[in-house]
C-alpha cells in the first residue's frame, strides 16, 4: 500500500513538473504598437427610426479611406458601424478591417456607450 501511494506521488509530481516546463518553454507572445492616420468618409448611411421611444434611433453606416502607417506603409480602410441612440445618447458597434498593400489585414473591433454621442439628432 505504501510502495503505491509512493508510486501515485511519483507520477504526480512527475506530471507537474512536466507541465510546468512545457509552459515555461512556450515563447511569450508580444504586443506590437504603432501610430497610423485614417482618412476617411461615409459611402453609406442611413437613419431608422425606432416607435419604442421618442428620439429613438438606429443608424448603421459604413465608411471607407486609406491608412497610412508611421513608416510610410500604404492601406486601404473599411468600416462599418452601427449607432443606436436615444435622443442623442447611446452605443456604437464598429468594425474596421485596415488592408495593406502585402495583402495583411488588422480588424479592430469598437463597443462604445456614451450620454452624448451626436448633438445633432437632439
Amino acid at each position: 500500500m505504501a510502495i503505491r501511494r509512493c508510486f501515485i506521488g511519483l507520477v504526480i509530481a512527475t506530471v507537474c513538473v512536466m507541465s510546468i516546463w512545457l509552459l515555461s518553454s512556450v515563447p511569450q507572445a508580444t504586443a506590437e504598437t504603432f501610430k497610423f492616420t485614417v482618412f476617411n468618409h461615409i459611402t453609406k448611411t442611413e437613419f431608422f427610426p425606432i416607435a419604442d421611444v421618442e428620439g429613438h434611433v438606429i443608424v448603421p453606416n459604413i465608411r471607407e479611406g486609406a491608412i497610412i502607417l508611421e513608416n510610410g506603409e500604404l492601406g486601404w480602410t473599411k468600416s462599418t458601424l452601427t449607432i443606436d441612440m436615444i435622443r442623442g445618447a447611446g452605443s456604437i458597434d464598429m468594425y474596421s478591417t485596415y488592408t495593406f498593400q502585402d495583402g495583411s489585414t488588422i480588424t479592430l473591433i469598437v463597443k462604445a456607450r456614451s450620454r452624448r454621442l451626436l448633438r445633432v439628432f437632439h
